[in-house]
């Protein structure tokens, strides 16, 4: 197959990022399930705004379009290599252990054209940016675009699996995961739910209601984790993202 025809465009600033927001939100509705939360605007836009310059770190993100559509997306932040700290960096694309897609968006309708915009986005980056050491994904799993679209790739691309345990792919319905389920596991969950039951009647609530993330942070900071003071209403820089995070995602209907 052909490389695509492409044009480049780069985001530096919060403004610069916001003009490609609804074009991006159309490729993330089609093919973010490839790669997961960290491959949209909502998580990138909240990560540039307030965990970046925590790391400290610059920012940057490259869109690929094909005439005046928006195929690939590669976010990525600057970092201070060990030994040659500034002066040579690397470029790793930003992700965390609860989203482990590798943050590259690519049109996915067809696996070889896919792996040439992720081929084309990557190399263009290191291109463009003065002198990298090169490009690395963190936290990534099996299935994740970086990791089928840019094995065995040049370019110093460095790849990290430790996180993909944290990760449980669900194609379909709670009901199709449960019945994939091995017998003993669901046995086990049975038994759980029979124990919750005998304490009071067990519901299960969705909400698309922002307000409510400050439910989830009193029953966070109420266990373990509030105790130990890992819960995010303890870390300043994680409330203000999430915060944000959420907020972008109710705006778009997708919460």
């Amino acid at each position: 197959m052909n490389a695509p025809s492409l044009t480049f465009a780069q985001a530096s600033t919060a403004d610069e990022l916001a003009a490609h927001a609804p074009a991006w939100d159309a490729l993330a509705e089609a093919h973010a399930r490839h790669g997961g939360l960290c491959t949209t605007y909502p998580w990138f836009a909240s990560f540039a705004e307030h965990r970046a310059s925590a790391l400290g770190s610059s920012w940057a993100c490259l869109f690929a379009y094909e005439g005046d559509v928006l195929v690939g997306v590669l976010p990525f932040v600057r970092r201070a290599h060990t030994l040659l700290r500034r002066a040579r960096p690397w470029l790793h694309v930003p992700g965390d252990e609860h989203t482990t897609g590798g943050g590259l968006l690519v049109d996915m309708q067809d696996a070889a054209r896919a792996q040439l915009l992720a081929r084309a986005l990557v190399e263009h980056a290191l291109k463009r940016s003065p002198r990298p050491v090169g490009l690395r994904f963190g936290g990534l799993v099996p299935e994740a675009i970086a990791r089928t679209a840019l094995s065995g790739m040049s370019g110093a691309l460095v790849t990290e699996e430790d996180l993909a345990g944290r990760s449980v792919p669900l194609d379909g319905t709670w009901a199709d995961f449960h019945a994939g389920l091995g017998s003993n596991l669901r046995r086990n969950l049975r038994k759980a739910r029979n124990r919750l039951g005998k304490t009071g009647a067990l519901e299960v609530e969705t909400t698309e209601d922002p307000a409510d993330l400050d439910r989830y942070l009193a029953l966070e900071s109420s266990g373990w984790k509030g105790a130990d003071g890992g819960d995010v209403a303890n870390r300043p820089d994680a409330l203000a993202f999430y915060r944000a995070f959420v907020a972008r995602l109710a705006e778009r209907g997708s919460l």
